[in-house]
């Protein structure tokens, strides 16, 4: 009997183990990034990401949201290197995606495209829930190459959805808004995009475990 309940304990602190692994595997951490060319790690662009989940025509597929951020070159440091400051912006890559989703519906989502049918699918809408608030901002998304190590997106592609860099306008006042909503922290996040007649809907599920430090710091790193 004694022998019983002390399995009883090993795997009820095995379980909990376990289940403790997954949680904070779950949560939101520090991403490292690099230059697409020469892997070299860029000290002007910081990162932070989640595990989430991808659903494209009903199936689910592994899927990582990022935001990242960056911060504006001062001449005595970095000399020669030049980025595109703006707010943080809210980057999606989805494991195996050109073998998910046709070419013919990434093409859509590719470079400038002003095409009517570009228009309707192009329009990605980033939600969170908070209790029972919920927050919401709709900004343009383009397809491109993400700055994210092999380690992190797997040596597949690095193909990631994005905002990009925002620079001016109301989509930029909603969304900087909605971003210091989501560093305050929140239960759970929606982003959708597509669903209409050239395109079928991706959406990304993701948790706000653990965001509200990093996506504060991240904020401050990249300024006003």
């Amino acid at each position: 009997m004694k022998r019983f309940w002390l399995l009883c304990l090993l795997l009820t602190v095995f379980f909990h183990s376990v289940s403790s692994l997954l949680t904070a595997q779950n949560a939101w951490r520090v991403i490292p990034t690099e230059s697409v060319t020469d892997h070299h790690p860029l000290p002007l662009l910081n990162a932070i990401g989640i595990p989430a989940t991808a659903t494209f025509r009903g199936e689910k597929h592994n899927a990582i949201v990022f935001i990242c951020g960056a911060k504006k070159d001062k001449p005595d440091e970095h000399p020669g290197v030049k980025v595109t400051v703006g707010p943080p912006a809210i980057e999606i890559y989805i494991e195996s995606l050109q073998q998910i989703v046709p070419d013919k519906e990434l093409e859509l989502f590719e470079g400038p495209n002003d095409s009517d049918a570009a228009a309707e699918v192009r329009a990605m809408t980033v939600s969170i829930r908070r209790g029972k608030q919920v927050y919401r901002s709709t900004n343009w998304v383009d397809l491109y190459t993400g700055e994210y190590p092999a380690s992190i997106v797997n040596e597949g592609g690095n193909n990631v959805f994005g905002t990009g860099v925002l620079t001016e306008g109301p989509h930029r006042i909603a969304w900087i808004q909605l971003l210091h909503e989501m560093s305050s922290g929140f239960d759970e996040g929606h982003i959708s995009f597509g669903g209409k007649e050239l395109s079928s809907k991706i959406e990304i599920d993701f948790s706000g475990n653990g965001i509200k430090p990093l996506l504060k710091n991240l904020i401050q790193f990249v300024g006003p």
